[in-house]
């Protein structure tokens, strides 16, 4: 049986869905203008230049979610037009949660081990201290894993039709994320470890709350279990979602992953009689 969150409102109507999309994007945009001159202000060229290792490492990392992300929202959209059991649902999300824990706790621990390395060989700093880097880089780890499965919930809600619930969150997170590191070097301790450290708070909050709206949007019915079993029906998308990333590097990710699984979902949806 389906939850009630979901009743009515299975297909999302697309107005909604597109104003929302543009106000979660716009939003990070908006930010990303208004909140760059601060940084560079307040952290110097240096310090501005390790926010950009951050940003740069996180595209990286993001290869290691291969392609669970839009496999989860093909899946679940698939599962809702076909009306599966929603305890296999669940399940799904159950174990994905789980495999994301791990590639990021070992992610977080690599980047946190790697931090003497990388703040004395890779940065190079001449303005900063090298332990001050060194500090900044393992906030980084920490930060990276606060919000490592945010990409497993936002494909998890885009699946459940969530879309504008979704941006909210994420809008509202990048307010807090950006705008509120700005407000605590402005008025508060203009280094570069404490905006880390802030990444670390913005980054945990925005993750409970997708963890509380996903959970709460998902299908209600059986105890959700970790199942690897589940996973054997997406690995192969999955797999695909990757290589073809791979292949094209040049190619902003969402359109590409969010074109495969919107034409897949399209396919499973019920057709009238």
């Amino acid at each position: 049986m389906v939850a009630a969150p979901l009743a009515g409102r299975t297909w999302r109507s697309v107005p909604a869905s597109i104003v929302a999309n543009f106000f979660g994007r716009g939003v990070v945009a908006l930010l990303g203008l208004l909140c760059a001159p601060i940084y560079l202000h307040y952290l110097g060229t240096e310090g501005y230049g390790v926010v950009g290792i951050y940003l740069t490492l996180q595209n990286v990392l993001a290869l290691l979610d291969m392609g669970m992300g839009p496999a989860v929202t093909r899946a679940l959209a698939q599962g809702l037009a076909s009306h599966a059991e929603p305890v296999r649902l669940r399940s799904l999300l159950r174990t994905l949660e789980a495999f994301y824990f791990a590639v990021g706790m070992v992610a977080a621990c690599a980047l946190f081990l790697a931090a003497p390395f990388i703040a004395a060989h890779w940065v190079k700093p001449q303005q900063l201290s090298v332990e001050e880097v060194a500090t900044s880089v393992r906030l980084m780890a920490a930060g990276i894993a606060c919000s490592w499965i945010t990409p497993l919930y936002s494909g998890a809600l885009g699946g459940l039709h969530a879309q504008v619930e979704l941006n909210i969150v994420v809008g509202i997170g990048a307010v807090l994320r950006w705008g509120g590191a700005a407000l605590v070097l402005m008025f508060g301790w203009p280094t570069s470890v404490a905006f880390f450290a802030w990444q670390i708070v913005a980054g945990a909050s925005q993750s409970i709350a997708l963890f509380l709206l996903v959970w709460r949007t998902m299908p209600v019915g059986g105890r959700a279990r970790f199942d690897p079993g589940t996973l054997e029906k997406i690995w192969r998308f999955a797999a695909g979602v990757t290589t073809f990333l791979q292949a094209a590097p040049s190619r902003p990710h969402y359109p590409a992953w969010h074109r495969l699984t919107t034409s897949s979902a399209s396919r499973s949806r019920p057709r009238a009689p």
